[in-house]
């Protein structure tokens, strides 16, 4: 520990000296003016998103990409008199469409345990405006600049969007969709009605033509004296009139060659995006009306938004073109290649940019590349502040919540790296002899454990003969967990089982500390959260942490994390008790990993935009920062270094004890860790366009590549863990079910064996690891729970 305090106080002092101002000066540069404690603030509602240590002063650079402009996070009040109430689990974030001279206003849905809440939040000045948790009992539908709609089993209500008062209810409908001002909704069986948002007034409604299903009815559209109802599925569009003296029977149909990711008919030009299999981008078509089809061929788009005069912003592989209401071009403004829109004010527009990163255009020309709010579902622009909510599925959290970031001046022209990387560049490749396929030895296992199924699968990083597996007897639920077992792959017998080691609730990550074995599991709503640690020498209960949720588990060393949102609480493996925390202050999950350096325990983790080190029993000083030149992904572990996954590809791998860093001599779009040891890997998941191949290619944690290979083995396939010692094989599961094995040397990538594993194997769970210097490799089956080693 002395020589962490001595690293830490030498690294605090040369950032001190570097800074020219002192840590003050520095500690406002990074964001942390927003809780200063001379600016008078109300009773937060949502605290700011600050990591709780002053900044680490990065001495080195890493990264070929563009950094993301910071955007502070900052708090969000309760309103003036109000003491701050318990933050609702986010789901969605709407804003309110409104002109530029009215105030931003967000209207926030999510749950509050299992009951439905609705927040309306000044995007600027961070006021909760008002929160609903009695009248529409319902998720948020749709949101107009007068009203917010709510629709559920109970049927569709409005809440006012100044007061939250309820404006109208219909109970005896159900929703099926809105646009503008018209929502659309059916009266059961199978009756159209077209409600008015402002005041609930049914303004048409009709019976839904026979061969129109009224399951797929999505919007109504005003059409003259009448309204339009558009009705799609992943086989055909229609449409058909009501109102007005309109014929409900009369129905025009076209057929899709794909199911639609989005139709926009109500303006003009009426637009239809289809996704391209296998691909981030789409088509976009024009739809000619009168008859009901394409009206030209298609724009190959990454993302669209409409502009005033009917002229539609399209975002391209070219950059941020302009064209007319028949998708022809007009102009090419930037280029700048960017994704969908994510919000909009005024002139001023947020739209995806590289890794979820946003892109900030103003006339539809990037002003700012921001490092916040990442990967939200939906966000809410305003003149100074930014407001989003809610990870991208499947990373859903029963912890997510509102984050508000006060956004940077915009930059003159700034670098924006491209939302669609390039296709990463191709080393020779070798095709290996495949030998033939081996039936599996006899199984070793351990009766009446994993009657039901497996789940994690660990091999120990400090141990390589240790393997650990989550066994599940029954479906988990809120009173019943899964169990976990220990195998000695030296000895080739089961230690223990620990029928009790995994909490109750859904297992969701198996870690390995110094002396403890650590399972998570989450229960179905927020509040079930609990964590377990089970002694490694003989699976006996040591302590148990309860909080909102779990959605990751790590350990290290003397250290384990549970992820809750975007927080990690650091826990000491040993006893449980609170040690610190990771903070994530850009919207996303916390990135961070745990090591040991001189025995003492280190956090890693990404923060304030930097990759930092601190001493988790030092009070959190900073042992070392590395500043990025771009957008980190993932941070991992590997043969004793830190992996820094960047979303330009670029895989660095770093020193825990000072930071110092090696590139690693590949590109790739998804990098695969396969455990502690020597070996990361670059796995091709792209469906093969002809032949069944797949390729792999492996580079030590040198940075230096290991082999390239295609292997002629049929989908799906799926890489191993790996163990940590020296000459560990590679293993990948392959074919339906994942019912072969296929062992690959881990220098050269050639298939030393193929191995039919038996029915009872559970899909995907094979591992590899070195006993005494010989490779072993093998998988879990269940029902019961056993190992093959092969």
């Amino acid at each position: 520990m002395r020589a962490l305090l001595i690293a830490a106080v030498g690294a605090v002092a040369a950032g001190a000296v570097g800074a020219g101002a002192g840590c003050h000066g520095d500690w406002r540069q990074a964001g942390s003016y927003d809780n200063h404690p001379l600016v008078p603030a109300l009773p937060p509602a949502y605290d700011a998103a600050l990591p709780a240590w002053p900044p680490a002063v990065p001495a080195a650079r890493i990264g070929r990409g563009v950094a993301p402009t910071r955007a502070v996070p900052v708090a969000i009040t309760a309103a003036a008199g109000e003491a701050p109430r318990q933050p609702l689990v986010v789901t969605a974030v709407h804003a309110v469409p409104v002109g530029p001279e009215a105030p931003a206003v967000a209207i926030a849905s999510g749950v509050i345990g299992d009951a439905p809440v609705i927040e309306a939040i000044g995007v600027d000045d961070g006021v909760v405006r008002w929160r609903d948790q009695t009248r529409c009992m319902a998720p948020v539908v749709h949101v107009t600049s007068s009203v917010v709609v709510c629709a559920g089993a109970t049927g569709v209500a409005a809440l006012d969007v100044a007061t939250g008062v309820e404006r109208w209810r219909l109970e005896e409908l159900t929703y099926v969709g809105a646009q503008g001002d018209l929502v659309l909704a059916v009266l059961p069986p199978a009756r159209a009605v077209v409600v008015r948002a402002d005041d609930g007034e049914a303004l048409a409604a009709a019976d839904v033509p026979p061969t129109v299903v009224p399951g797929e009815l999505r919007v109504a559209c005003a059409q003259g004296a009448g309204f339009e109802v558009w009705a799609w599925s992943s086989a055909q569009l229609q449409r058909f009139a009501i109102g007005g003296g309109a014929d409900a029977t009369a129905v025009a149909s076209m057929l899709l060659p794909r199911a639609p990711a989005r139709v926009e008919p109500c303006e003009e030009p009426a637009l239809v995006e289809l996704p391209i299999p296998g691909s981030v981008e789409r088509e976009l078509y024009a739809l000619r009306r009168e008859p009901l089809g394409f009206a030209d061929g298609a724009v190959i788009e990454r993302g669209f938004w409409r502009r005033d005069l009917g002229e539609v912003g399209v975002a391209t592989a070219r950059g941020i073109e302009v064209r007319d209401v028949t998708l022809g071009e007009v102009a090419v403004l930037s280029d700048a290649q960017v994704g969908r829109e994510l919000a909009s004010r005024g002139t001023r527009r947020l739209v995806r940019g590289a890794a979820g990163v946003p892109v900030l255009l103003d006339r539809d020309v990037p002003v700012a590349y921001l490092s916040a709010p990442t990967h939200p579902l939906h966000a809410a622009l305003g003149d100074t502040h930014v407001l989003g909510g809610s990870w991208l599925p499947p990373a859903r959290s029963q912890a997510d919540r509102v984050e508000r970031f006060h956004l940077p001046p915009p930059a003159l022209a700034p670098a924006v790296p491209p939302v669609v990387a390039p296709a990463p560049p191709r080393p020779p490749l070798d095709r290996p002899d495949l030998p033939a396929e081996m039936p599996a030895p006899a199984s070793i296992d351990l009766p009446g454990a994993a009657m039901h199924d497996v789940g994690a699968v660990l091999l120990d990083p400090a141990d390589p003969t240790r393997l650990y597996v989550a066994v599940l007897e029954a479906r988990p639920d809120a009173s019943r967990g899964a169990g976990v077992a220990a195998f000695d792959l030296a000895a080739r017998a089961w230690l223990w089982h620990a029928p009790d080691g995994c909490p109750a609730g859904q297992p969701v990550a198996l870690a390995a500390a110094r002396d403890v074995v650590v399972c998570g599991a989450r229960g179905a709503l927020p509040g079930a959260g609990r964590v377990r640690a089970i002694a490694r020498a003989d699976g006996a209960t040591r302590w148990t942490w309860a909080g909102q949720t779990v959605d990751a588990v790590v350990a290290g060393g003397g250290v384990a994390a549970v992820v809750v949102g975007r927080r990690a609480w650091l826990l000491d493996a040993a006893t449980g008790a609170r040690l610190g925390a990771v903070r994530a202050d850009d919207g996303f999950a916390p990135r961070f990993v745990l090591a040991e350096v001189a025995g003492d325990d280190v956090v890693v983790a990404v923060e304030r935009g930097v990759i930092a080190a601190r001493a988790v029993r030092a009070g959190m000083l900073p042992l070392w920062a590395v500043a990025v030149d771009g957008t980190v992904v993932a941070l991992g572990r590997a043969g004793g270094r830190v992996t820094a996954e960047l979303s330009t590809g670029e895989l660095y791998l770093l020193e825990p004890g000072d930071g110092a860093a090696v590139a690693a001599a590949g590109w790739a779009r998804r990098w695969r860790l396969l455990g502690p040891g020597d070996v990361v890997a670059i796995e091709d998941v792209e469906p093969p366009a002809t032949a069944p191949t797949w390729r792999v290619e492996a580079f030590g944690v040198d940075g230096a590549p290991r082999f390239a290979v295609e292997l002629v083995l049929e989908p799906p396939w799926q890489l191993g863990p790996r163990g940590a010692a020296a000459g560990a094989p590679v293993v990948a599961a392959y074919g339906p079910a994942s019912r072969f094995a296929a062992v690959l040397d881990p220098w050269r990538g050639r298939v030393q064996a193929r191995v039919a594993l038996p029915d009872r194997a559970a899909p995907g769970a094979v591992f590899s690891s070195a006993i005494d210097g010989a490779p072993v490799a093998g998988a879990v089956l269940r029902q019961p729970l056993g190992v093959v080693l092969f």
